[in-house]
């Protein structure tokens, strides 16, 4: 036996589909017409509540993960500029290691046909000079390592008349 005299259920549906039940019992008096169409009006109701309950949790569900998706991306620009930065220091660094490069092979040339007729007191001076100038060319080496470029000796074919004659000109000097 059940406590209420009277119990009434309506389906709750949402979009063709029933989502659940109310139900509602008297124990005092018989439920009537009106009852029943309150009790539908009221399961319209808890249906639109659950309904915009379900868009909330969707809602910020979405709101997470797009909040999750912009930090992921802010990471990763931070990294793509900290990345073009290094880039950037790179290209600088082989840019300035070139010129230096040639700057150096000018100077340890010219010291090395130096020592070739160098009087005997100043030999040991011009072959410190070319020591310090390898030492040079060395760090100038990492340096082309450091900015990822390596240093390719570009062969081509040369003129050896002119280059003799500039050789001539630099051991004149």
């Amino acid at each position: 036996s059940s406590p209420f005299g009277a119990v009434a259920t309506v389906p709750l549906r949402l979009n063709g589909r029933v989502i659940g039940t109310l139900s509602v019992g008297s124990e005092h008096r018989p439920l009537g017409q009106r009852d029943l169409e309150m009790l539908e009006r009221l399961g319209e109701q808890a249906v639109l509540a659950i309904d915009r309950a379900r868009q909330m949790q969707a809602l910020e569900h979405r709101t997470r993960e797009l909040e999750r998706q912009m930090n992921e991306r802010i990471i990763l620009e931070e990294q793509l500029h900290q990345a073009q930065k290094m880039e950037a220091v790179g290209q600088l660094t082989a840019g300035i290691a070139h010129n230096f490069n040639n700057l150096l092979q000018g100077i340890i040339g010219n010291v090395s046909l130096s020592l070739i007729d160098a009087p005997e007191r100043l030999k040991p001076l011009l072959q410190d000079a070319e020591s310090a100038g390898n030492r040079a060319a060395e760090m100038v080496r990492q340096l082309m390592v450091f900015s990822r470029q390596s240093i390719q000796p570009a062969y081509e074919p040369v003129d050896v008349a002119v280059l003799l004659h500039d050789t001539v000109d630099i051991c004149r000097r």
